[in-house]
């Protein structure tokens, strides 16, 4: 296999070939492989169910452009643009609106590619641990799922089946949800996080959590203008936001 994207999640990772197939490997307890939850042909570490030691296409024959891992759930654009999720559903991260519909080692999930049905049109969806986020061509943020930290950023800490707009306004290029926070990059090159910072990681001088956006300290004026530009002028090339893959802790 000849990959073109690969992410990695908690205990497994996904890649996209250059004809757009999806294959994931490894932990398959939560059906995070696509593959159905049964399917998984290996064992591999006790207490963590079934599992894949190699590559195993994603079942429904969808081709794909774009995936992004998270920690038990990966989401991935079709060439019709459409996106799908699949892998870990317990707060409804998969963005159906509602939880399951299968149950993987006693938790709700699906193990095959579900389509996201969040009603609105998104250039681009990124999977955290419990909750995914989601931003419009207009620069527009939404998030949906475990809300319990603030990490949809919509001012309140109540899950959310379906997506809530991050609150403040503000037009995202990118964005990237983790465990409990979630941080984006906007279109004048801005960085704001918002949800858990027990650790200082929103990046604001303090250890105090924020359910909004709050800005990360010590950027420039004049970086931020500079970077405004530069958004600006690649705004035109890219038509989809970066993806940024990281590995995340159980």
């Amino acid at each position: 296999l000849a990959f073109t994207t690969l992410g990695a999640g908690n205990f497994h990772a996904c890649g996209l070939t250059s004809s757009g197939a999806a294959y994931c490997w490894g932990d398959n307890s939560t059906g995070q492989l696509g593959i159905g939850v049964n399917a998984a042909p290996d064992t591999c570490a006790t207490g963590h169910g079934p599992c894949s030691r190699t590559p195993v296409a994603v079942a429904g024959g969808l081709t794909f452009t774009t995936l992004n891992v998270g920690t038990q759930h990966t989401c991935a654009r079709a060439t019709d643009g459409s996106w799908y999720c699949w892998g870990l559903n317990n707060y409804g991260q998969l963005g159906t609106g509602a939880t399951g519909p299968e149950t993987c080692a006693a938790a709700p999930c699906s193990s095959t590619p579900v389509a996201v049905s969040v009603g609105i049109n998104l250039t681009a969806v990124v999977a955290g641990r419990r909750h995914s986020c989601g931003v419009t061509s207009a620069g527009a943020a939404y998030c949906w799922g475990e809300n319990v930290s603030g990490q949809l950023g919509d001012g309140t800490t109540t899950n959310s089946l379906t997506p809530v707009a991050v609150a403040g306004g503000l037009t995202f290029a990118t964005l990237s949800p983790f465990i409990s926070h979630t941080c984006g990059l906007t279109t004048g090159g801005v960085g704001y996080c918002w949800g858990s910072n027990s650790h200082g990681e929103l990046g604001d001088r303090t250890t105090t959590s924020s359910s909004v956006p709050v800005r990360v300290a010590d950027q420039p004026a004049a970086a931020a203008a500079a970077a405004r530009h530069e958004a600006a002028r690649l705004q035109g090339a890219q038509s989809e936001p970066a993806t940024v893959f990281r590995m995340l802790p159980p």
